[in-house]
């Protein structure tokens, strides 16, 4: 919660025409980033990468799976299939969809 605060005083003090900041993922915030949106200050932070932190734990990263085109489909690393699941659906200008596999070809996984 500190990204915010520390612009808007540089902001203050250096009173630049455009102020820009570049953090790193340690600052990675949603509503810290507003925050200095509101204050007409162009931010850059790192998106932090949460792989390292989900393999430790044992379970699968999206890196993983691999996409089938042909099939649309994506699979697993036990080799299990998982199929478009709903229509696409928009947010954040982007298109998301969800793809789904059996609860039982699960129950084995990390």
């Amino acid at each position: 919660k500190q990204l915010a605060p520390m612009l808007e005083n540089a902001q203050e003090v250096l009173q630049p025409e455009d102020l820009v900041g570049l953090a790193d993922s340690g600052y990675y915030d949603g509503n810290q980033i507003k925050a200095c949106e509101e204050q007409n200050i162009t931010v850059y932070v790192a998106i932090p990468d949460k792989s390292k932190k989900i393999a430790e734990e044992g379970r699968f990263t999206r890196e993983q799976f691999q996409y089938d085109a042909e099939k649309n489909c994506y699979i697993c690393p036990q080799a299990n299939i998982l199929s478009q699941s709903g229509c696409p659906t928009q947010k954040n200008d982007k298109e998301r969809i969800r793809y789904t596999s059996k609860a039982s070809d699960c129950k084995n996984c990390p």
